[in-house]
Formats: C-alpha cells, sequence, structure tokens
C-alpha cells in the first residue's frame, strides 16, 4: 500500500491522499481491502483471474508459465515461495 499513497502524496496533499485511501478500499468499485487485509484473502482470486486470462488471450505464455511450474516442481519443491497459492493448486493441466 505505501507504494501506492507515494504515488497519491506526489499529487495531492496529506488528507486528500488519506480519503482517497480510504475510498480505495471502502468502495465497492475498487475493492481493494482483502489485497491489504492479514492473509491477503483477495490476492489469491486477482492471481486466479490473471492466470485464466493468460491462458486465453496469451496461450504462449500461459504454456511457459505451465513449464517453469514442472520444472519447479521437479526439483522436488512442494510450494515454492515465489510461486503465490493459487498458481500451486492451479490445475495447469486441463
Amino acid at each position: 500500500m505505501g507504494f501506492i499513497t507515494a504515488i497519491l502524496l506526489n499529487y495531492m496533499e496529506e488528507e486528500s491522499v488519506f480519503w482517497m485511501l480510504h475510498s480505495i478500499m471502502e468502495n465497492n468499485k475498487f475493492n481493494m481491502k482483502g489485497h491489504f487485509m492479514n492473509g491477503m484473502p483477495d490476492l489469491n482470486k486477482s492471481f486466479y483471474k490473471l492466470i485464466v486470462l493468460i491462458k486465453r488471450y496469451l496461450p504462449k505464455i500461459y504454456d511457459l508459465f505451465v513449464f517453469k511450474m514442472i520444472k519447479i516442481l521437479e526439483k522436488g519443491k512442494s510450494k515454492p515461495k515465489h510461486v503465490c497459492k493459487s498458481m500451486v493448486s492451479y490445475d495447469f493441466y486441463n
């Protein structure tokens, strides 16, 4: 959230930035609150949506992700630290 705040502070006063962040977090249009809560519950949903869109519109990149994931899993790592939970649990083979 700090990077969002820093960008807004370049263009707005501190109080306006505070209320802008409040709007981003609370407004249903943006629905960003779940991205910054403990456990980041909405982040996995966003990554899942991204993977589905990549599979549909960028199949070559998706195939590269599948290839890289297979390489990671072949090395014996059950849940790589740099791969989000939704990518590990996502069924790449369908």
